[in-house]
């Protein structure tokens, strides 16, 4: 599974690119390519997962940095019968991507106050609802909560952060 953005400067704008896919190994060698639709010499990152054994990677365009937030700015939320749901980022956007080891990749591009906000609410944080996600691979049904085992992906498209976080008893526990 390929998951990406990227900016292509234009001459008074920047050209947005994302790309996200599933590709199988279908000569079963261990390896999937992934070819872009245009050669990337601008910064971008993506993410790579195995979307069975759940491993990831992340990348970014030769010469340029990913860059990591520096400040835990998100919240874990629940449901009022205690499932783990929402995602509270402390940003006006965001892409997000769930991977669930042998259950597949969703993913969202929302925004804060619009109608992918999970709470439609201009509060300057944006808020991943994961009954609002689209499946990456086909036949894959949403997840209801976040699982342990589970890696969640943001990209702040603005300033192409990554921020990634392992799904575990630790991070649910801090869920309120």
């Amino acid at each position: 599974m390929f998951f990406g953005i990227g900016y292509e400067p234009k001459r008074y704008y920047a050209k947005v690119h994302r790309w996200s896919s599933v590709v199988m190994d279908g000569d079963l060698d261990g390896a999937a390519e992934y070819v872009l639709d245009v050669p990337v010499t601008w910064n971008a990152l993506w993410v790579v997962a195995d979307l069975t054994s759940g491993r990831c990677a992340s990348a970014a365009t030769p010469g340029y940095a990913i860059s990591r937030p520096r400040f835990e700015r998100y919240d874990i939320k629940r449901d009022p019968l205690g499932a783990v749901n929402r995602f509270v980022y402390s940003r006006p956007s965001a892409d997000f991507l769930y991977i669930v080891p042998g259950g597949g990749a969703w993913k969202l591009l929302a925004r804060d106050g619009d109608d992918t906000d999970g709470d439609a609410t201009g509060n300057g944080k944006t808020t991943i609802d994961l009954s609002r996600l689209e499946p990456l691979d086909t036949g894959k049904e949403r997840p209801r909560a976040l699982t342990p085992g589970g890696t969640l992906f943001v990209i702040d498209p603005s300033r192409l952060e990554l921020l990634e976080l392992k799904v575990d008893a630790s991070l649910l526990g801090r869920a309120h």
